[in-house]
């Protein structure tokens, strides 16, 4: 099965990818991954 992963950092626009992921889980059925390049949490820029 494939997988969409969407790699974050910090300050991301949180609502920039939300549709897009939203589409790929609900039509087409990916589960959907959030990466980082550190395992330390990462904060959008709405936090």
């Amino acid at each position: 099965m494939n997988t969409a992963y969407v790699l974050l950092r910090n300050n991301y626009a949180d609502w920039e990818a939300a549709s897009a992921l939203a589409e790929l889980r609900r039509t087409f059925g990916f589960p959907v991954q959030a990466i980082g390049l550190t395992p330390e949490p990462i904060v959008s820029m709405g936090a």
